[in-house]
Parts: C-alpha cells; sequence; structure tokens
C-alpha cells in the first residue's frame, strides 16, 4: 500500500499486543477497497492507556481497539459511550471525529453471531437451556450481555471474587435492559473459580462453555481454568474467546472430551471487526477478504 499525508492512522492498544490478527484483517479489507487508512498494533503497559488514549487525539488518529486488560479501565478517558458500551461497561473501539472520542462495544454483535452460528452449525444438543461463562471482565461482559440477548435461560458465571460489588452493578444493569427491551429475564448465578466440584457439576447440565479470560494466552498458554477433559461432556459446545494460539489448553480438552463443537476467537473477532469496520471508514467490511486472512 501506499501511505501518504493524508492516510489515516488506526491502533490495536491492549497488552499484549503482538499476536493481533487484525492489522493483517483490516489491511486486506483496505486494499480490497482502496481505502487509504493504516492499522498497527500497539502494545500498552497496564497504566498507560490513559496516555495512549491521548494519543488518539494528538495524532488525529480515525481510532482505535481495545483489548485487555484495557476495556473497563479506558472509559474514563473517553468523551461519550454508545449504548453498547454503556451495557457492558466495557470498550473495545474508540472512534475519534474532531477530537471527541466515542467509545463502542462491538463485541457484544461479534459474540452473538459467533455463538448463534456454533450452535447452528453443531445442533443444539439436549442441555439447552444452561451455560457457563468462565470470567466477567471487559471480554466476559459482552459475552453475557450477547448470551441474554440470545435469550439464554440460565447462565452460570464463574469468576474468582462472586461478591465483587461491580458484578452485581452490572448484573443490575443487564436485567434493567432486558425489561426495558421486554426480553425473557435470564437467571444469572455468580459463583467462585476455586469450587471445582461446583464447576463440574453445571458444566455436566450444561449446552455450552464459553471462556472469556486470558487464561490460555500469553504468558499463560498452555494453562486451562478446566483441570481436566472429565469436566466436560459430548453435549457441550465450546468456545475460547481466544485466538493466539488456535487451539488453547481448553480447545485440546474439549476436543479430548469429544465435545460437539469447539472453536476459538476468530470468528468473534472477524464478526466484531465488521462493526468496527463500519464505524471507522464508513464502508462495509469485505467479509471474505478478511476471512481469508484469518483462514491463513
Amino acid at each position: 500500500m501506499d501511505i501518504s499525508g493524508h492516510t489515516r492512522l488506526l491502533g490495536f492498544f491492549a497488552d499484549p499486543a503482538e499476536h493481533s490478527q487484525s492489522p493483517a484483517m483490516y489491511q486486506a479489507c483496505f486494499r480490497e477497497l482502496e481505502l487509504d487508512y493504516c492499522y498497527l498494533a500497539f502494545r500498552i503497559p497496564e497504566g498507560e492507556i490513559g496516555r495512549a488514549v491521548e494519543a488518539l487525539r494528538v495524532l488525529n488518529m480515525r481510532g482505535a481497539n481495545i483489548s485487555m486488560p484495557h476495556k473497563q479501565k479506558v472509559i474514563p478517558y473517553l468523551d461519550r459511550l454508545d449504548e453498547t458500551a454503556r451495557l457492558c461497561g466495557a470498550v473495545n473501539t474508540i472512534v475519534q471525529e474532531d477530537g471527541i472520542l466515542t467509545g463502542y462495544n462491538t463485541d457484544l454483535a461479534g459474540a452473538g453471531r459467533a455463538l448463534r452460528e456454533m450452535d447452528c452449525t453443531a445442533g443444539m444438543g439436549s442441555k439447552r437451556g444452561q451455560a457457563v461463562l468462565l470470567g466477567l471482565g471487559g471480554a466476559g461482559q459482552a459475552v453475557l450481555a450477547a448470551l441474554c440477548a440470545l435469550e439464554e435461560p440460565a447462565i452460570s458465571v464463574f469468576v474468582r471474587e462472586p461478591e465483587r460489588a461491580s458484578y452485581q452493578v452490572f448484573l443490575d444493569r443487564l436485567h434493567r435492559h432486558q425489561e426495558e427491551q421486554g426480553m425473557h429475564r435470564s437467571a444469572i448465578r455468580l459463583l467462585s473459580l476455586w469450587d471445582t466440584k461446583l464447576l463440574k457439576k453445571e458444566l455436566h447440565a450444561s449446552h455450552l462453555l464459553v471462556n472469556s479470560t486470558s487464561v490460555g494466552m500469553g504468558e499463560r498458554a498452555g494453562q486451562s481454568l478446566i483441570p481436566d477433559p472429565s469436566y466436560l461432556q459430548p453435549e457441550l459446545a465450546v468456545m475460547d474467546v481466544i485466538y493466539a494460539p488456535r487451539e488453547t489448553e481448553l480447545l485440546r480438552q474439549a476436543r479430548q472430551a469429544g465435545c460437539r463443537a469447539y472453536k476459538n476467537g476468530l470468528d468473534m473477532l472477524l464478526y466484531q471487526g465488521a462493526e468496527n469496520f463500519q464505524l471507522f471508514t464508513g464502508c462495509a467490511m469485505p467479509i471474505q477478504a478478511a476471512r481469508q486472512v484469518l483462514d491463513k
């Protein structure tokens, strides 16, 4: 691609950031549509996200995608929040317009579409009606909101500190949203990750497991929050929001346990990327060009 004085810069802010496939995905789409943008990944250490956000204004960047561990901590540095970001309590996309920074959460749409496609292609199984979610950070809140939008009847959320006040604030906001939209109110329970006996029981009664934590990537590559494959069962579908490595330890366990479906976070990346592309450029993302990059 040709870089000029008119080229608009976009970024990916995370720690780690080197694993990101977003630069390759977006650049392929810019080439396909002949758009004058450049997308780069930046490793932003925890505690430095405020300075990184200010750089969006100083450098007149068009925007940035935000990933772990900054999705919640970035909010105080923004001027506005879209309804999706307010609902999820987390931001994964910032768009800069005339110095005004607006935060969005496109993980919600991306997770929802990826989950729908996985269950449709794999069959629903006989245990439809209960799901298990691991983690309730920035990605976890978007996944939980997506599960509620899919009107999942019962969701068991396993976290390290179930009593954390911010979790209850989020659940209250989520339930209000369901009521305002006339949606079925999902029964959500916050449970302890340390209670492995209960975790196993819930997984054996569920049709879906989603890992929304960073366990399985970076310094935690090769690790899983599931102690061993016996916690899983054939009627379970498993999704890990991590996509690097392609097969996390959790997905290896799912394969060993003969789970009916298991997938990494590439589809979620693709579908939230399509939402982001529209926000950044005003154009529809050429999905096929993006998928070809991600499938390599």
